[in-house]
């Protein structure tokens, strides 16, 4: 921890405020982001998943979109989605927010983490077994319109 905590010192005193003057700070955020996105959209092509899940937003802050399937809600794709994430110590509730800390070593490790996923994904819903797969009940909204 004391190593984190002086590289993370060295970040706030020096890379931050050089990017801050050089007005980079927004830039790199952006190729951050593209670099991300793009890695999770080859995933969800190569997935062949287009049908169920696409990214919507800027770069620095995409959500995903879910897609209603003949056979499955949306809550019942985002719900088995969470579970195999979370189990692959992936976090992440519905957008990816990047910040300044995001090498491109995580992003492979985020995007091996989608392709696990959404493989084993498109194969349940192929199959049919999706809903059988989850370990929990689909989500539901918490907020309901009247």
């Amino acid at each position: 921890d004391g190593i984190r905590d002086k590289l993370v010192t060295g970040v706030q005193t020096c890379a931050l405020p050089i990017l801050h003057k050089q007005n980079k700070v927004a830039k790199t955020l952006t190729a951050i982001g593209e670099e991300l996105n793009g890695e999770i959209e080859k995933v969800i092509f190569q997935c062949n998943m287009q049908n169920v899940l696409s990214l919507s937003g800027h770069s620095t802050w995409k959500f995903l979109v879910w897609h209603e399937q003949a056979n499955y809600s949306v809550n019942t794709l985002k719900t088995y989605f969470m579970q195999e994430i979370f189990k692959r110590g992936l976090l992440l509730l519905g957008t990816h927010n990047v910040s300044m800390a995001l090498t491109s070593k995580e992003i492979s490790i985020i995007s091996s983490i989608y392709y696990e996923v959404l493989s084993s994904m498109s194969n349940l819903i192929q199959e049919g077994r999706l809903e059988e797969a989850l370990k929990v009940k689909p989500l539901e909204p918490l907020f309901k319109v009247r």
